[in-house]
């Protein structure tokens, strides 16, 4: 019988950071960025799922992964040489990655497999045609000029990348697509017996990858589950997960689509560069999620200055006890200004001091 040796992470990412960039309320979209285990001997891969909390995969459906042959541990793409570190492989969906290198060095080399069938498609080329470039099989890709796709065939397929000690450039992208067998998908490592995944809470998955760079895993514009608050990573050989996994919280950012129906401010400061006054917001007509109004120093009526932030210029004035009626303050002048904070940003409030 085939001996098929089992294996379980002990060890798994120390951080998770996930930045979402969807403007749609519910959704998110943006890179997962996983730091990469030290020693990633005996993890294949990282596996995302939606959490119910900082450990807890949501509810969901269980379907059969079916066993898979321990000779085949990484699938989809996956790169192995000395400039590996340099090169970026990011996953846009189930079955299509994109791998690049940008401005390249000297010397530098790296051989990157791809499981087809499948198909590549050059989308930048910016390199030193003679001497730098790509071989595909016996087709060699340099300069600037963008060739037809090429047909990955069944099986691993091998892209090498390579420059001399010379002139550098701009680099190159190119995705891969697969189009099924046994990569397809990019599918998962060697497990030793049938297995079942959530499909319900799973997000997807991450090749272990020779090289220090940071795992990264490029979400698409997705809709979070009701119960979802976090994004789980489980360090994983095949589909044998450790027990515990890394975690972020889901920040949905989804800022609001109704704004003030007017702005009003009139400058009363005397002073030469100088503004004072107030700045009167009508509320837009259907106000429904708004909590509060950030006010910024623009450089013009769309843009933020550079060193904006959040807030306004605050003087707070101490009042005698039993002060019945505010004082003009402005004409109290500096020498009663208890402190100044500016960039002050406090919410409402109803309390008997006065600010």
């Amino acid at each position: 019988a085939e001996i098929v040796d089992f294996v379980k992470p002990q060890v798994g990412p120390s951080d998770v950071n996930f930045s979402d960039t969807s403007p749609l309320c519910n959704a998110i979209e943006g890179k997962l960025s996983i730091s990469k285990v030290p020693d990633e001997t005996s993890i294949s891969h990282y596996h995302v799922y939606w959490g119910l909390n900082e450990t807890a995969k949501i509810p969901g459906e269980e379907i059969s992964a079916g066993k898979l042959s321990a000779t085949n541990a990484r699938f989809g793409v996956h790169c192995e040489g000395q400039s590996c570190d340099l090169i970026t492989i990011s996953r846009l969906s189930s079955t299509r990655w994109e791998v690049s290198r940008g401005y390249y060095g000297n010397n530098e080399y790296a051989e990157i497999y791809l499981e087809g069938p499948g198909k590549v498609t050059m989308t930048y080329l910016s390199t030193e045609s003679c001497c730098d470039g790509l071989t595909h099989d016996k087709l060699w890709v340099a300069g600037t000029i963008l060739p037809e796709p090429v047909e990955v065939p069944e099986g691993t397929y091998v892209v090498i990348w390579s420059s001399d000690g010379s002139v550098t450039d701009g680099g190159w992208t190119f995705e891969f697509e697969s189009s099924g067998g046994s990569g397809s998908g990019g599918s998962l490592g060697p497990v030793p017996v049938d297995v079942v995944i959530n499909s319900t809470a799973y997000l997807g998955s991450i090749l272990a990858d020779p090289g220090d760079n940071d795992r990264v895993l490029v979400v698409p514009e997705t809709e979070v589950p009701a119960n979802a608050t976090h994004l789980l990573v489980f360090a994983a050989w095949g589909l044998t997960e450790m027990d515990v996994p890394a975690s972020v919280t889901i920040n949905d950012w989804c800022p609001p689509d109704n704004w003030p129906s007017a702005l009003a401010f009139k400058d009363t400061d005397e002073a030469h560069l100088a503004i004072g006054g107030d700045l009167v917001i009508s509320p837009p007509t259907n106000a429904t999620g708004l909590t509060q109004f950030s006010v910024y120093l623009g450089v013009d009526s769309i843009t933020k200055r550079p060193d904006a932030v959040q807030g306004l210029l605050a003087e707070y004035f101490a009042v005698p006890e039993g002060t019945e009626v505010l004082p003009d303050f402005d004409s109290l002048g500096e020498s009663v200004v208890e402190r100044v904070e500016p960039t002050v940003s406090h919410e409402s409030t109803s309390s008997e001091w006065f600010e």
